[in-house]
């Protein structure tokens, strides 16, 4: 699966877009053009044909504009976007980005199917459906309705929840934390998050992929990406569901099915990701490693120092290090003295040999 004419669209079009500043086609279109969006953008609306929309041309169906759209944004009932798609057909439009629902997440999964295989044997990239939209700061695209438009940075964040996105997007504000790339999956009918690896492993923009998954659709091959990746770059997953009752609820939330946890756990680890127990712990970790690359190497490695208030909080750092297989290193005697002559004179200054 190709996806750069997704993540560099030069052309898209709002199915569903409306004069109403309450829709979301409308929220869409305006965060499209608030973006600074440089492509060829096109309102699609019948009750609006041959007028305009936030000044943007409008047209009654996809399939009347003449040129191959990069990316067709749907935000309809759910029921009627298989005929989009048959309009997406006949315009050749390369990729689909459903927002709306009512697919998988509440039971209605030969319709999500049916979409599926039109868009797989008509080489449509499908994004969602039942999903926030995307973001791509590079590209001054913001392809959702979220609220505001982030930063650019090195961050590749994919999440299964838009409520997680919209929860990132607030922290990284406050935090001045940019994004390359901002993915919303939704059901993942088309679009996963082993497409969005394959495709970025190499992208110079993206130094970190930080994942939220209710489920994995291809484990074996989603540890072999993560394999290839981690040495040369930051992988943070955050997957929820190691309950029952947590299982149950992803799979009324996007019609997935949570692993097994302590089998995944495992496989994250000898892989090389960092996996997360919670949206705090995602949150800290990203917030650690960007700074740390504004003024050091991307690969932070494994050795680490414990700089703490008190000598229990140490001991107890000194265990988790070790259950994340993580190396204290010794501070050489030269740094020992520079950080004695800095320090208060009750700090204590030493290596892990001496804790023990």
């Amino acid at each position: 699966m190709n996806l750069q004419s997704f993540f560099h669209p030069k052309s898209i079009a709002v199915i569903g877009a409306s004069d109403n500043p309450d829709k979301l086609g409308h929220i869409i279109l305006q965060n499209l053009l608030e973006s600074n969006f440089q492509g060829q953008l096109y309102a699609v609306n019948p009750k609006h044909d041959k007028t305009t929309i936030l000044k943007t041309p409008c047209v009654a169906n996809l399939s009347g504009i003449k040129e191959a759209i990069d990316i067709a944004i749907i935000v309809i009932p759910g029921k009627f976007v298989e005929s989009i798609i048959d309009e997406a057909i006949i315009n050749k439009t390369k990729n689909c980005l459903i927002i709306s629902a009512g697919f998988g997440e509440v039971g209605n999964r030969s319709l999500e199917t049916t979409i599926k295989v039109k868009c797989q044997k008509n080489n449509i990239n499908l994004l969602g459906p039942n999903c926030l939209g995307a973001i791509f700061p590079y590209a001054n695209c913001n392809a959702s309705f979220a609220d505001g438009f982030p930063q650019k940075g090195n961050i590749c964040f994919i999440s299964q929840s838009g409520a997680f996105c919209t929860a990132t997007l607030d922290w990284a504000n406050e935090k001045n934390i940019g994004f390359s790339h901002f993915i919303s999956l939704g059901n993942k009918a088309g679009i996963t998050e082993i497409d969005i690896l394959e495709n970025l492993a190499n992208d110079p923009q993206v130094d970190i992929f930080a994942f939220y998954l209710e489920s994995v659709e291809n484990g074996q091959k989603f540890l072999e990406q993560i394999e290839k990746i981690a040495p040369h770059k930051t992988i943070i997953i955050l997957e929820p569901g190691k309950s029952q009752k947590a299982i149950i609820a992803s799979s009324s939330h996007t019609g997935s099915l949570a692993p097994d946890a302590s089998v995944i756990t495992s496989a994250y680890r000898s892989s090389g990701a960092i996996q997360v127990e919670s949206m705090r712990e995602m949150f800290h970790i990203l917030e650690l490693i960007s700074l740390a690359q504004k003024n050091g190497p991307k690969n932070l490695g494994k050795n680490i120092a414990i700089l703490t208030n008190a000598g229990g909080v140490g001991v107890l750092a000194s265990d988790l290090s070790e259950e994340d297989c993580l190396n204290l290193v010794d501070i050489a005697p030269d740094q020992q003295e520079k950080l004695k002559a800095i320090l208060p004179d009750e700090a204590v200054v030493t290596n892990p040999i001496d804790i023990i």
